[in-house]
């Protein structure tokens, strides 16, 4: 497989040792060819030097960027700014409380360039706080030849350059929740 780059894009909000375990699942991919588009909604300066110190540590380990918002834009139009940021040919997003397990990105990738996909759909596994296991969702979906595939997240450059604006919005009620 080329060395295709892929952006990965954390949208991050007051969770400092949940950030630092998802930028360091990313540090063991076994893909290396990513850039990382940390994007921090805090709008809070104390919580900015949080995030800078966490990213600070992954540095040299990762093509790493922190993008600060001014204002506190909530995690669609955070990711949106990521998207806008990003120069990978592929995008995916990472939410700053779950972790990428090593082969993910890779296998992913290789996936779909096999299938020609333009985006992709993959299986969950959902943990609490204590790493105890509370359900597993699996998405299957078939591409132009039929095959099935099971990824998610991932955005082939010529659907977003092709017109087709690509754009997160976050569900009705969902800032009731948080």
């Amino acid at each position: 497989m080329d060395q295709t780059l892929v952006s990965v894009i954390v949208a991050t909000y007051h969770r400092d040792s949940a950030l630092h375990r998802a930028l360091k699942s990313l540090t063991l991919q076994t893909y290396k060819c990513i850039e990382v588009i940390v994007i921090d909604d805090n709008a809070d300066s104390k919580w900015n030097v949080i995030v800078q110190d966490i990213i600070k540590e992954f540095i040299n380990q990762i093509n790493i960027k922190h993008i600060i918002n001014e204002s506190n834009l909530g995690s669609a139009k955070s990711r949106n700014k990521g998207i806008n940021i990003a120069k990978g040919k592929y995008i995916t997003f990472l939410d700053d409380d779950d972790i990428f397990l090593p082969p993910k990105i890779e296998a992913q990738l290789q996936d779909m360039i096999q299938s020609q996909a333009e985006y992709g759909i993959t299986d969950l596994a959902l943990y609490s706080m204590n790493d105890k296991f509370i359900e597993q969702r699996i998405y299957k979906v078939k591409d132009k030849q039929g095959k099935i595939s099971t990824w998610i997240y991932g955005i082939h450059e010529d659907s977003v350059s092709e017109g087709n604006n690509l754009v997160i919005v976050d569900p009705p009620g969902l800032q009731d929740l948080i």
